[in-house]
C-alpha cells in the first residue's frame, strides 16, 4: 500500500487502496487545535478522533510553532480569543516560520476589530463562534470547512 499526506512535509500518510474498479485514496489528516475553552477543544477533540483525524494539542501557546516545524499539520484551528501570545501573535509567528498549511480562525463577535486586520496574515478561513452557539453543530460546520478547504487542495495538486 502507498501512503501520502497532503502536506509532504509531515509524511507519507495517504493510504491507497487499489480496488479492481478504482483507486481510492483514504487522507489521514493532522489538525492542530488551538483554543483555550477546555470544553470547546474536548468536544473537538473527541469529535475529530472518532473520525480518525489525528490531533495536535499544544499544551501552551508558546510551543506551537515549534510544534507545527515537528508535526506539520495540514489544518491549524486557531481560537483568536488565546492570550499570551494572542492569536495575531501566533498567526504571524506561523507564517514567519514558512508555514503553508491551512489555517481556521475562530472569532468571536468581539474579536470583530481584530479580525478586520487578519487577511493580511493569510487566513484561509474565518468562522464565527459565540457563546451560545451550541457544541455539536459548529464542530460539524468547522469540520464540513476541513472537508471543502482540503479537497480543494487536492484537486489542485492533481492527486
Amino acid at each position: 500500500m502507498a501512503a501520502k499526506r497532503l502536506n509532504a512535509a509531515a509524511g507519507n500518510f495517504y493510504k491507497r487502496i487499489n480496488d479492481s474498479q478504482a483507486r481510492e485514496y483514504v487522507v489521514f489528516i493532522m489538525i492542530m487545535i488551538i483554543t483555550p475553552d477546555d470544553v470547546f477543544r474536548s468536544a473537538m477533540v473527541l469529535h475529530f478522533r472518532e473520525k480518525d483525524y489525528a490531533l495536535s494539542i499544544p499544551e501552551h501557546r508558546q510551543e506551537v510553532t515549534s510544534l507545527v516545524e515537528k508535526q506539520a499539520p495540514e489544518v491549524i484551528v486557531l481560537d483568536m480569543s488565546i492570550a499570551d501570545p494572542n492569536g495575531p501573535t501566533v498567526l504571524k509567528d506561523l507564517r514567519a516560520t514558512g508555514y503553508g498549511g491551512k489555517i481556521i480562525a475562530i472569532s468571536g463577535p468581539s474579536n470583530r476589530p481584530l479580525m478586520v486586520n487578519m487577511h493580511h496574515q493569510k487566513i484561509d478561513q474565518v468562522i464565527r463562534r459565540t457563546p451560545t452557539d451550541s457544541l455539536a453543530p459548529f464542530i460539524d460546520q468547522l469540520e464540513s470547512l476541513i472537508r471543502v478547504m482540503l479537497r480543494e487542495e487536492i484537486s489542485r495538486k492533481g492527486e
